[in-house]
């Protein structure tokens, strides 16, 4: 017993030799880290007011918001207005049918039809239209990779500080463009502001809101920006451009772009603004390309954002061409819409998990492609709201879960790449809306309105049988 005992001793020494070792080298690695967080502390301390607010998350925030509402307000304030200024500037003294109907009421006293060589159709340009519609996202493809870049090379205030100016020479440019070919390089010129303002802005709220937590709220009130921009742009143009003059809209929104600018160079880095590796390979990219989920995901996302195309490229000329809308007409209904898309959006997210994504899908697509049938059938600008409000609804309820849905695809299957899975997304979204636009454009050449929209309409609602693909999600 007693050499039991004695054998025993050596052991229980060397363990609590041990263990007196391991407190201690955790006592220091927590004296280090508390004289690493004191001294951050201090420098803290050290800095001034001035400072304290250049490197605050608080003016990152404001800054990535501007960026998003104000490339927002670009899409959707110049996209509605470019049928009237390549109008203006192709035809300067040519007047719209349904002008020279009120110049004809108004000198004879009576109405009637209207005939003559400078009556100018909208839909005699769709073609010029989807080309200028296409040529901002075009542009935005193309430096899109070139805005990661640089930003991985030279962080992210010079970018942000470089799209803001180009997006306020873009908007002189609308101003002032006297021909086809200078809208055309001002559109272009916008999709390049654009690709520097949205992607260096993403990617400074990462860096600097690294917790999931505080970066998932940071992110969902940044990304409002868009939902913003989009909702107030097209009152806002239309109000202006109607009332105020041609130019209006762009002085203003130059203006913005500027003040944007001024206030991306007071950002000033700090310590969590350094890069950390994503570990993605080529092979986790291949991988996700290649899931049946996430091919018809993509497929189901082209289909609404190619309609999206169809529709800006050719429902604001039809609009006043055939409707005879004014301006400020359409700027209602487009707002009344955002509303109605926004809101059905932020209810979906309630009940699609609870309920089953794949109903929600289903439903959306149906109520997406059936409005778009009959959207020809208008005869006035007030029944478009009719027309709309099913419409946005199941947009506003496919983009509820898109978002969430992919995300869901990649915790299962592909070790939570969000980046690749919503990089690939916005390259998805971005060839919808080139080839959107340039197949309305070219396709109305050769067919009507009436079957333009129903072959759309029938396009998207066949996407509803894929929801039944996401019954497991």
């Amino acid at each position: 017993m007693s050499g039991e005992v004695k054998e025993d001793v050596p052991l229980t020494k060397a363990a609590e030799s041990l263990a007196s070792s391991d407190e201690t080298v955790a006592d220091d690695s927590k004296k280090v880290y508390k004289e690493k967080q004191d001294d951050e502390d201090d420098e803290d301390e050290n800095l001034s007011t001035w400072m304290k607010f250049r490197q605050s998350g608080y003016l990152v925030i404001i800054v990535s918001f501007c960026a998003f509402v104000i490339d927002n307000l670009l899409i959707f304030g110049v996209e509605p207005l470019l049928p009237d200024i390549l109008r203006v500037i192709t035809y300067p003294n040519s007047v719209t049918e349904w002008d020279a109907r009120k110049m004809f009421k108004v000198e004879n006293g009576k109405g009637g039809n209207v005939t003559g060589n400078n009556t100018y159709d909208y839909l005699e340009d769709s073609t010029r239209i989807g080309i200028i519609v296409a040529a901002k996202p075009a542009a935005s493809l193309l430096t899109n990779f070139v805005a990661g870049y640089v930003v991985e090379r030279f962080g992210h205030r010079e970018p942000l500080i470089f799209g803001s100016f180009i997006q306020a020479i873009a908007c002189v440019g609308f101003a002032f463009a006297p021909n086809f070919g200078l809208l055309l390089l001002a559109r272009a010129i916008q999709g390049i502001g654009a690709s520097f303002s949205v992607v260096p802005a993403m990617a400074l709220v990462a860096h600097r809101f690294p917790g999931d937590a505080e970066r998932s709220k940071v992110m969902g009130f940044v990304g409002s920006g868009v939902h913003v921009g989009s909702g107030l742009a097209f009152p806002f143009a239309a109000l202006t451009y109607q009332f105020l003059g041609r130019r209006t809209p762009f002085y203003i929104l130059a203006a913005m772009s500027v003040l944007d600018g001024i206030m991306r160079l007071f950002i000033s880095a700090n310590k969590k603004d350094k890069k950390k590796a994503n570990g993605v390979t080529i092979s986790d990219y291949w991988s996700i390309l290649t899931d049946g989920y996430i091919i018809v995901a993509m497929a189901g996302h082209f289909a609404f954002y190619f309609a999206f195309g169809v529709f800006m490229a050719t429902a604001p000329a039809w609009m006043m061409s055939r409707l005879h809308a004014e301006i400020w007409q359409m700027g209602i209904i487009l707002f009344i819409s955002v509303v109605i898309l926004l809101t059905t959006q932020n209810i979906t997210g309630y009940f699609a998990v609870t309920h089953g994504r794949w109903k929600f899908i289903f439903v959306s697509f149906i109520l997406y492609g059936v409005p778009m049938f009959f959207y020809p059938l208008c005869k006035t600008i007030w029944e478009v709201i009719a027309v709309e409000f099913p419409l946005r609804v199941g947009n506003g309820i496919f983009l509820g879960i898109i978002y969430a849905l992919l995300g869901t695809i990649v915790d299962q299957r592909h070790n939570s790449n969000y980046g690749v899975i919503y990089g690939l997304h916005m390259s998805f979204f971005t060839l919808a809306v080139i080839i959107g636009p340039l197949a309305g454009g070219f396709l109305l050449n050769y067919m009507s309105f009436s079957w333009l929209y129903r072959g759309t309409a029938i396009y998207v609602s066949l996407h509803a049988l894929t929801a039944l693909a996401f019954k497991k999600f």
